[in-house]
Formats: structure tokens, sequence, C-alpha cells
């Protein structure tokens, strides 16, 4: 019985963990994150619904993690940059 609370509560604890682990451009900005993709990511990638809707995730963190994953690996290897893209995109 012992087993099954220690693994159940540190399961509980990674997963709280993981869903508050913020970006490492801290607290992104949502207006500049709009402004950068209008004027960087528009160009190639079109409005910004359709990327919307083609973001995998449920909630608004899963969107944000899977999002810094790939921005970092996608012209966006500026944390802050990176963080108000996210902030956008990830609403």
């Amino acid at each position: 019985m012992r087993v099954l609370f220690f693994a159940a509560t540190l399961t509980l604890a990674v997963t709280s963990n993981a869903e508050s682990q913020e970006l490492k451009g801290g607290p992104g900005d949502a207006a500049r994150g709009e402004q950068a993709y209008q004027t960087t990511c528009l160009r190639c990638h079109g409005p910004s619904q359709r990327i919307r809707s083609r973001i995998p995730g449920d909630t608004a963190a899963e969107k944000a993690r899977w999002l810094d994953a790939f921005l970092g690996r996608h012209y966006a290897e500026d944390d802050k940059l990176r963080a108000d893209l996210i902030a956008f995109l990830a609403q």
C-alpha cells in the first residue's frame, strides 16, 4: 500500500512540475508575439488561425511545450521571441 501511495504521489509531483515549468524566455507577451508573427511568420505560414489549428495538444500548456520545442529549431532561437510567439499562438 505504501508503494502505491508513493508512486501516485511521485506521478502527481512530476506532472505538476511539468505543468508549471516556465519557458526560458520567461512569460511571453501575446501582443509582441502577434506583431512578430505578422512581420516574420505570416509570409510563409499564412494566418495564425491556420497554424493554431495544427498545434498538437489539448491545453495551452501542452501546446506551449510543443511550440517551445518546435520554435527552438525553426527560426525562433531567441528565448524571448519564442516566449512571445508561444503566448500568442497557444491561446
